[in-house]
Protein backbone atom coordinates (compact mmCIF):
# COMPACT_ATOMS: atom_id res chain seq x y z
CA UNK A 1 0.00 0.00 0.00
CA UNK A 2 1.19 3.49 -1.30
CA UNK A 3 -1.13 5.80 -1.24
CA UNK A 4 -5.15 6.13 0.15
CA UNK A 5 -7.15 9.05 -1.29
CA UNK A 6 -10.79 9.82 0.25
CA UNK A 7 -13.46 12.33 -0.60
CA UNK A 8 -13.95 13.05 2.89
CA UNK A 9 -16.91 14.97 2.58
CA UNK A 10 -18.99 12.15 0.40
CA UNK A 11 -19.18 14.24 -3.00
CA UNK A 12 -16.81 11.97 -4.78
CA UNK A 13 -14.03 14.34 -5.08
CA UNK A 14 -10.80 13.70 -3.38
CA UNK A 15 -9.67 15.87 -0.47
CA UNK A 16 -7.73 13.58 1.79
CA UNK A 17 -4.54 11.74 0.54
CA UNK A 18 -2.05 9.34 2.67
CA UNK A 19 1.01 7.93 1.71
CA UNK A 20 2.38 5.43 3.47
CA UNK A 21 6.23 3.94 3.39
CA UNK A 22 7.30 0.34 4.45
CA UNK A 23 3.64 0.07 5.56
CA UNK A 24 3.25 2.89 7.82
CA UNK A 25 1.32 5.65 7.49
CA UNK A 26 4.15 8.80 6.89
CA UNK A 27 2.14 11.56 5.69
CA UNK A 28 -1.76 13.02 4.95
CA UNK A 29 -2.01 16.08 2.82
CA UNK A 30 -5.68 17.37 3.14
CA UNK A 31 -8.08 20.30 1.45
CA UNK A 32 -10.58 20.75 4.72
CA UNK A 33 -12.55 23.46 3.00
CA UNK A 34 -13.05 22.07 -0.44
CA UNK A 35 -11.24 25.16 -2.14
CA UNK A 36 -9.44 22.95 -4.13
CA UNK A 37 -5.94 24.00 -2.39
CA UNK A 38 -4.62 21.95 0.12
CA UNK A 39 -4.90 23.37 3.96
CA UNK A 40 -3.46 20.40 6.66
CA UNK A 41 -0.27 18.36 6.13
CA UNK A 42 0.76 16.34 8.76
CA UNK A 43 4.13 14.00 8.90
CA UNK A 44 4.16 10.80 10.76
CA UNK A 45 7.69 9.44 12.01
CA UNK A 46 7.95 5.49 12.94
CA UNK A 47 3.79 6.10 12.89
CA UNK A 48 3.42 8.67 15.32
CA UNK A 49 3.05 12.50 14.48
CA UNK A 50 5.54 14.19 14.06
CA UNK A 51 4.75 17.53 12.27
CA UNK A 52 0.78 19.55 12.03
CA UNK A 53 1.26 21.93 9.07
CA UNK A 54 -1.75 24.26 8.45
CA UNK A 55 -2.80 26.73 6.06
CA UNK A 56 -4.87 29.28 8.07
CA UNK A 57 -4.47 32.17 5.36
CA UNK A 58 -5.57 30.63 2.40
CA UNK A 59 -2.75 30.62 0.64
CA UNK A 60 -2.00 26.72 -0.09
CA UNK A 61 1.10 26.86 1.83
CA UNK A 62 1.68 26.41 5.56
CA UNK A 63 1.91 29.21 7.63
CA UNK A 64 1.47 27.82 11.18
CA UNK A 65 2.84 24.28 12.09
CA UNK A 66 2.50 22.31 15.65
CA UNK A 67 5.83 20.16 16.41
CA UNK A 68 5.39 17.32 18.35
CA UNK A 69 8.44 14.58 20.60
CA UNK A 70 7.68 12.03 21.87
CA UNK A 71 3.26 11.72 21.03
CA UNK A 72 2.88 15.13 23.06
CA UNK A 73 3.13 18.95 21.30
CA UNK A 74 6.44 20.35 22.15
CA UNK A 75 5.97 24.07 20.12
CA UNK A 76 3.89 25.85 17.43
CA UNK A 77 6.05 27.64 14.76
CA UNK A 78 4.54 30.37 12.09
CA UNK A 79 5.27 32.11 9.17
CA UNK A 80 2.87 35.24 8.90
CA UNK A 81 4.83 36.47 5.67
CA UNK A 82 4.62 33.42 3.61
CA UNK A 83 7.96 32.86 2.71
CA UNK A 84 9.13 29.83 4.11
CA UNK A 85 10.68 30.29 7.00
CA UNK A 86 9.02 29.17 10.06
CA UNK A 87 9.46 31.23 13.76
CA UNK A 88 9.13 29.34 16.93
CA UNK A 89 5.84 30.96 18.69
CA UNK A 90 7.22 32.50 21.73
CA UNK A 91 4.63 31.41 24.85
Amino acid sequence: LERIEEATRFDGTVSRWEFFEKGMLARTEEDTDGNGKLDKWETYVNGALSVLALDTAGRGTPDRRFIYRNGSMDHIETDPTGNGTFEPVKP
